[in-house]
């Protein structure tokens, strides 16, 4: 069966580069780099927070100095805050909530309204480590692909009275989960009340992908998510998709000889058996 492979650049590549039998690796990072923005420290290889030091584009992390303390964007956005790139394949992000608001009747409240879009041209939404998540007691939600796969799911959330919302539950009372697919890179969001009254203990709905271990629902989180905009969000990065027989051919990892555990080293990982083990 063909497999997927993903070639990670990790910094142990470099650390160990000394002991590797005739490696020599094309693209690093030049000297003189900085790796700190605000409160994200060491920032790794393939990424970078100036165009001589990323990759490419795809892996440039900006540095807002109007913020005090700075704070790092991905790409040139001004909305996807990054929270923590690992060296395992996976950078943290915070994203935007979607949230519309109605009076009891249904009728959408004007001005408190967002319908924020996530558009990433390298990177995927982990479906390993996020979940679709919806809360709101009136709400029906619905997650789709920008292009791409043409995906669509979506949940149903209700509650008639707070007595049957049971913290950390997101089973369709108050709050309900959905998975996304693999290789999602964007995503849209649409929020329509449910059912023919809005309560006025909840008069929001709320919508978003979010890192499963970064949120626990409660019971607080129907009036206004208690004041949260942002939830975490986590990413894998690729720094290139190919098969083992191509990537012997890349100049961009130059090895003589190959070997099973040479290519293992440089990192290049089977996602699928990974995950599974």
């Amino acid at each position: 069966m063909a497999c997927r492979l993903i070639l990670l650049l990790r910094l142990t590549l470099f650390a160990a580069i000394s002991t590797a039998p005739k490696i020599a690796a094309v693209d690093q990072p030049m000297s003189g780099c900085a790796t700190e923005c605000g409160e994200l420290r060491d920032i790794p290889f393939p990424f970078g927070i100036s165009p001589q030091c990323c990759l490419d584009s795809s892996f440039l992390i900006t540095c807002n100095t109007t913020f005090s303390p700075p704070k790092p964007f991905l790409g040139k956005s001004t909305t996807i805050e990054v929270h923590n790139v690992s060296l395992d394949g996976l950078i943290r992000i915070y994203v935007v909530v979607a949230r519309n608001c109605y009076y009891q009747s249904g009728t959408r409240i004007e001005g408190m309204s967002k319908n924020p879009q996530l558009r990433l041209s390298k990177f995927a939404i982990s479906n390993i480590y996020n979940k679709f998540t919806a809360v709101g007691c009136a709400t029906a939600a619905t997650i789709q692909e920008i292009g791409g796969q043409n995906y669509s799911t979506g949940c149903i959330s209700q509650c008639r009275n707070l007595k049957n919302v049971v913290d950390g539950s997101c089973s369709g009372v108050g709050c309900c989960q959905s998975s996304i697919p693999k290789g999602m890179r964007s995503s849209n969001f649409t929020l329509i009340p449910f059912g023919t009254k809005v309560p006025k203990f909840a008069p929001c709905s709320h919508a978003f992908v979010v890192e499963e271990k970064g949120f626990k629902f409660s019971s607080l989180d129907l009036k206004d998510l208690r004041g949260k905009m942002h939830v975490p969000v986590v990413l894998d990065y690729a720094v290139g998709e190919e098969s083992c027989a191509e990537a012997q051919y890349n100049p961009r990892y130059k090895h003589e000889p190959f070997g099973a555990a040479d290519w293992k080293f440089l990192g290049i990982l089977d996602v699928a058996e990974e995950k599974a083990h």
